[in-house]
């Protein structure tokens, strides 16, 4: 019988929560909020889901702070490209 006695918590558990008001406005991610990101240093980067903050770098492209990493199917070896 001890079964018995949370099934009605459960029951005003479940009612709440779908009787409670949600008090989200609907707005969510860095492009609807311009302080989410610092500015200056961040940029907003769309993926069409959340937003996200991205770092902005000053350097250069081809001065080696990127790379490509390839991985070779005939060798099984990991191939690393610096741009």
């Amino acid at each position: 019988m001890s079964g018995l006695t949370w099934r009605p918590a459960v029951w005003a558990l479940v009612l709440l929560s779908t009787l409670a008001p949600s008090r989200a406005d609907g707005d969510i991610g860095c492009l609807f909020s311009a302080s989410l990101c610092v500015e200056g240093a961040e940029w907003c980067y769309d993926d069409f889901a959340f937003e996200k903050c991205i770092p902005t770098y000053d350097d250069e492209p081809g001065d080696g702070s990127a790379s490509k990493v390839f991985l070779n199917f005939d060798t099984n070896e990991v191939v690393v490209d610096n741009c």
